[in-house]
């Protein structure tokens, strides 16, 4: 999962001038670089930032999900057409694809559920 955090010119260039270093430095901190972005000053840029008001944001993959009341069904939409449905009752979860069940999960536990929602991306 790829979070940043959001800052407008005005932001980014108090940060610079706080912290008296460069653009790329700064990006690097608001991007979470990999290889640069976990440097103390790094960490202190981000706390700064958002003590100014910025935001984190993450990037996660798409897809929705409807918690049906009267059902006690939940329902997980995605992109490629996969559906994904948790019965609260029963416990039990289904991958449907293209109109047909193509997995079955008895006894699903809340700690299943974001491997069952990786499958269902996957077809």
């Amino acid at each position: 999962m790829r979070k940043f955090i959001h800052a407008d010119k005005g932001v980014t260039a108090k940060l610079k001038a706080i912290f008296k270093c460069s653009d790329r430095t700064i990006r690097n901190a608001l991007t979470y670089d990999e290889n640069k972005g976990n440097s103390d000053l790094c960490k202190k840029i981000r706390f700064t930032a958002l003590q100014y008001g910025c935001h984190t944001y993450t990037v996660n993959k798409e897809g929705e999900c409807f918690h049906d009341e009267a059902d006690r069904i939940m329902w997980c939409l995605y992109p490629n057409g996969a559906k994904v449905s948790f019965d609260k009752v029963t416990g039990v979860g289904e991958i449907f694809f293209k109109g047909d069940v193509v997995a079955r999960y008895d006894n699903v536990q809340l700690t299943d559920i974001p491997e069952i929602q990786a499958k269902a991306r996957a077809y």
